[in-house]
Parts: structure tokens; sequence; C-alpha cells
């Protein structure tokens, strides 16, 4: 009985949030995918989901470019394959000029775990260019990547990261 209190006050907590976050939405969906840039509260850092020239991997034709304090991470999306988990792995810049697949040239072998989700919270594919951009993404392992693996530790929050431009590119 107690657990499924803590449940429901949890799924409350995240209705209202979901409520306050679509008040302060700036963008008008749908934006593709492929000109989709997040915030995070209470951080300059910004997020863009961003369709190299020649492609990351199976899962999606888009990479996340990720900046924060001048520092620029990439990470590529994969999924488990059958009932699975979707996952962000970080990546060399896919957009460099050497014409390496950045999936060839991985910089870490394990993944962090990625949730998108739409105005609504529910949860939805990974995105591919083209299709509509999904409202929200939640994917934790970034900030400590910022934090562990640049040599000037930069702080990024923990959190969901919002749509809130849609790039005119």
């Amino acid at each position: 009985m107690l657990l499924r209190g803590a449940v429901l006050g949890l799924m409350l907590a995240a209705s209202a949030s979901t409520a306050i976050a679509q008040q302060r939405l700036s963008v008008t969906p749908p934006c593709p995918a492929e000109r989709a840039i997040y915030t995070i509260p209470d951080s300059e850092a910004r997020l863009w989901l961003v369709r190299p020239a020649h492609g990351v991997n199976a899962f999606s034709d888009l990479a996340l470019r990720v900046e924060a304090a001048g520092h620029v991470l990439w990470f590529g999306f994969v999924s488990s394959n059958g009932y699975g988990r979707d996952f962000i792995v970080y990546i060399n810049d896919p957009t460099a000029p050497d014409g390496e697949s950045p999936s060839e040239v991985a910089r870490a072998p394990e993944g962090d775990e990625v949730g998108v989700f739409d105005s609504d919270m529910s949860y939805r594919a990974i995105p591919r260019a083209g299709e509509p951009a999904p409202i929200y993404i939640y994917a934790p392992g970034i900030g400590p990547r910022f934090w562990y693996d640049l040599p000037e530790r930069t702080h990024v929050p923990v959190g969901m990261w919002r749509l809130t431009e849609c790039a005119t590119r």
C-alpha cells in the first residue's frame, strides 16, 4: 500500500511538472528532428540533433551535439535488439572531415540510457531525420560525461532536456 501511494505521488508530481513545462514550451511542434535544439533548466548547455552527411548508425541517422561552457561532446543513438532500451554512446565528431564513420571511432564502448518523450510524456522511438522532434529528451549520462571525461570539469545538470528552438537551417 505504501509503495502504491509513493507511485501515485510520483505520477502526480510528474503530471504537474509536465503541465508547467508545456506552458514554457516556446516552439510550436512539429519541428523536424534534425533542426531541434534543446536546453535544460538552470544551465547554459544546449543540445542539438544533427544529421551528419554519412549517417551515424542503423537506429538513427541523427547524432546529439551537446555544448556547455565552450566544450562540445557528441553522442550517437543505439538501441537493444528485441525488447530493450535505448542508449546514447560517446562518439567522435561525426561532422569532422576525416571521413570515418562515427560508429567506427566511438570513444567509449558503454552507453548511457536515454528516453525521448512527446508533450504528454508518452515514450517514443528514437528520432530519425524528417520525423517530428521529441519535445523532451532524458539523458542523465550527459552530465557525468562533461564532469569526468574532459580535462576541465564542466557541470551539466541531470534533468529533462526540453525542445526550445527549431533552427532555420
